[in-house]
């Protein structure tokens, strides 16, 4: 994903938090995002770093068992659209977790947002099940439902 992709997913991140996008910058593996939020007398700046590796690091594995399904399933265009979709939008939920969390937990600790355990967990659990998706069963699970929604 670009830094575009990431700095869409970003602004998102900032309206949900109520904080104020400053700057989405890519250098080597990591996309970083600046943001600034302010309630009453407190204020904050955060740059939260997501490397890229973290969640393209299956993206060779997963192109490469679709493409050995090329024999085996019908509608090809449509089966590989949904499993490129599908792929961008684990990503993209991937960020958006990642960011949300750290900023969450950065504004809790700063007084800037009420400290709920509730939600700060539902935020380590969402992050944590995707971040371990990503890396072990996301690409044998998007295989799996192309296969079975498209075989021949």
């Amino acid at each position: 994903m670009s830094g575009k992709g990431q700095g869409m997913i970003s602004k998102f991140v900032a309206e949900v938090k109520d904080a104020k996008l400053e700057e989405v910058k890519k250098e080597r593996n990591v996309i970083t995002a600046s943001f600034r939020s302010s309630k009453g007398e407190k204020d904050f700046s955060v740059a939260l770093p997501i490397k890229i590796d973290a969640y393209a690091s299956n993206l060779p594995l997963t192109l490469s068992v679709l493409a050995s399904l090329f024999p085996f399933i019908r509608r090809k265009k449509r089966a590989y659209t949904e499993a490129l979709l599908l792929l961008l939008l684990f990503h993209l939920l991937y960020v958006f977790l990642g960011e949300i969390l750290q900023l969450t937990n950065i504004s809790m600790a700063k007084g800037i947002e009420k400290e709920s355990l509730i939600r700060l967990s539902a935020y380590h659990f969402l992050w944590g099940v995707t971040d371990y998706a990503s890396m072990s069963f996301f690409p044998f699970l998007l295989v799996t439902y192309i296969f079975v929604r498209f075989r021949r």
